[in-house]
C-alpha cells in the first residue's frame, strides 16, 4: 500500500518548500520497499539537491535524480 508511504512522505516533506507539480502520491506508488528512514533521506536528498541547483523549491526532477530504490544501493559486504 502507497497511502502509508506517501503519509510518511508527508511527515518529512513538512518545512520543505514544494512546487507545485511534486505528487507526493505518485512518489510514494514508485517507492515500493522503502522503509520510513529512506523516503526521509529521499526528502532529504531532492531538498539537498535543490538547494545544490539555486532553487528555491524541490522539484519531481530532484526527487527523481534523488531516487535510490534499496536495490540500486551498494550493499555492504557481509563479514565472514
Amino acid at each position: 500500500m502507497w497511502k502509508g508511504r506517501e503519509a510518511i512522505l508527508r511527515i518529512h516533506a513538512k518545512g520543505v518548500r514544494m512546487s507545485a507539480n511534486v505528487d507526493l502520491r505518485i512518489i510514494a506508488a514508485r517507492t515500493a520497499g522503502f522503509a520510513g528512514a529512506d523516503l526521509a533521506n529521499l526528502v532529504n536528498e531532492a531538498a539537498l539537491l535543490a538547494a545544490r541547483g539555486d532553487k528555491t523549491e524541490v522539484g519531481t526532477k530532484d526527487f527523481e535524480v534523488g531516487d535510490r530504490s534499496p536495490d540500486r544501493r551498494p550493499r555492504k559486504e557481509a563479514a565472514s
